[in-house]
């Protein structure tokens, strides 16, 4: 009996999505393709590059005027000890990361008190070195390697502000941003002139906040892909995000005529090229995905901060 043929494909999504689908008209002769990662490696290059670009812009200072303390630069000058008053922040709601590349923005109103501004006193949401508020990542999927971390980030007034007006901190999240859980850490600095330099003081205080995996996010960057022939055991390889490190992934079938899908294979997620995860599911020869055709999708189950979802499915042609 010959191997019957088939094909499925779906397009992508975006410009960084992992396309999802069955194609391989070099195997029409001979076996069931399954492909939908032809474009990973060039897409795992592309988001490399984007992740060094937005390690460079969460380096960056917002201005010249205020660079400050960066987070573990011990070669700044110390802080004048002493404080003025009390400083509080309200608490911030979790985040969810964008569906597709941008930016999502909370913000938490945040109050003081001390000795009202004059020409001689006055307050700034940063440190005595002009440092911004922080957030940095202390909770996250224990898969997710270290070096493909992109913390969330956060940013106060660069303008004066006052004791006796309530302020407000905003704190961010990308597309690609590490889902898990920050510590927000926001000083206020207090500068009074003495008749000869300025004196500074420096309050403050830490809340914690969430970011989420945006699941729909998660499914554009999900594919699959294999070789199928008749009666024949083949391996289908998944890639997801890698903030899925550790899930575990169900390919489920639907073969031509029927209605229903049937869970015919699971592996685990693990860490692979760039921003990326990889699983490999071998399909039984009895379900016969080369000689029947049909529908496939696989369902990625959730960790830490990232919830599961089901890929788009792919049809025969």
């Amino acid at each position: 009996m010959r191997n019957k043929t088939l094909k499925l494909g779906v397009a992508a999504v975006a410009a960084l999505t992992l396309p999802l689908g069955f194609v391989s008209p070099a195997f029409a002769e001979s076996g069931t393709s399954i492909d939908s990662s032809t474009n990973n490696e060039a897409t795992a290059q592309s988001k490399d590059k984007l992740v060094k670009s937005e390690q460079k812009l969460q380096a960056a200072p917002a201005s010249e005027e205020f660079q400050g303390l960066e987070e573990g630069d011990s070669s700044a000058a110390p802080l004048v000890s002493g404080s003025f008053g009390s400083l509080a922040v309200a608490n911030l709601p979790a985040l969810q990361t964008p569906t597709k590349p941008g930016t999502v923005y909370k913000t938490a109103k945040v109050t003081f008190n001390g000795p009202q501004v004059t020409s001689n006193n006055y307050y700034g949401m940063w440190t005595a070195n002009y440092g911004s508020p922080t957030a940095t990542l202390v909770k996250k999927n224990a898969g997710v390697l270290p070096k493909w971390v992109i913390k969330a980030n956060a940013a106060g007034p660069y303008t004066r502000i006052d004791p006796a007006k309530p302020s407000t901190v905003k704190v961010s999240a990308s597309y690609y941003t590490t889902p898990g859980v920050y510590k927000l850490a926001v000083p206020v600095t207090r500068s009074t002139w003495n008749g000869k330099t300025y004196v500074k003081k420096t309050i403050s205080t830490a809340k914690f906040f969430t970011v989420n995996a945006n699941p729909a996010a998660s499914r554009n960057n999900t594919g699959f892909s294999g070789t199928a022939y008749a009666w024949q055991t083949f391996p289908l390889s998944v890639t997801a995000p890698e903030y899925q490190a550790g899930a575990w992934v169900s390919a489920y079938y639907k073969p031509t005529g029927q209605t229903t899908y049937m869970k015919v294979g699971t592996s685990r997620l693990k860490a692979y090229k760039g921003m990326s995860t990889k699983a490999t599911i071998n399909i039984s020869k009895w379900h016969n995905v080369g000689g029947r055709g049909g529908r496939m999708y696989v369902k990625v189950g959730g960790v830490a901060y990232s919830p599961g979802y089901n890929s788009v499915s792919a049809k025969s042609k």
